[in-house]
């Protein structure tokens, strides 16, 4: 079972609204498509960018490692990373994923998103 997000119980005003969308977003990393998604997640947080959670299943996660690295979000849970392994590069971070946000979050699970800055995300439609 899924914990209540402690960030809702401080700051009950506080907004998160995750939509599916019916656009398709292309993954990728210099030429090469990391996912290609039309069953995306869209999160939008008060006072932040939106950001596309793709499903796994719509992922190459051959070409993902999960790492060590973890973020904490009181709102959302605490996140998981996946670095990029190519075969000439990495690129270390590239993705999150909450494997058990808290139970406001519960829909991301499944799903990663990559860094803007570091990969192009096209959304199309």
């Amino acid at each position: 079972m899924l914990k209540k997000a402690p960030g809702f119980i401080d700051n009950p005003h506080h907004k998160i609204v995750i939509s599916s969308s019916d656009k398709t977003v292309k993954v990728s990393f210099k030429g090469e498509v990391i996912a290609l998604s039309n069953h995306l997640l869209i999160l939008d947080e008060a006072g932040l960018n939106k950001v596309v959670y793709i499903p796994i299943k719509d992922i190459k996660m051959p070409l993902l490692a999960e790492n060590k690295h973890t973020t904490y979000c009181p709102y959302k849970g605490h996140a998981s990373y996946w670095s990029l392994k190519l075969e000439k590069e990495t690129v270390e971070n590239l993705a999150w994923g909450y494997k058990t946000p808290f139970f406001e979050c519960e829909s991301l699970i499944g799903h990663l998103a990559f860094y803007q800055n570091k990969v192009e995300i096209e959304l199309i439609g």
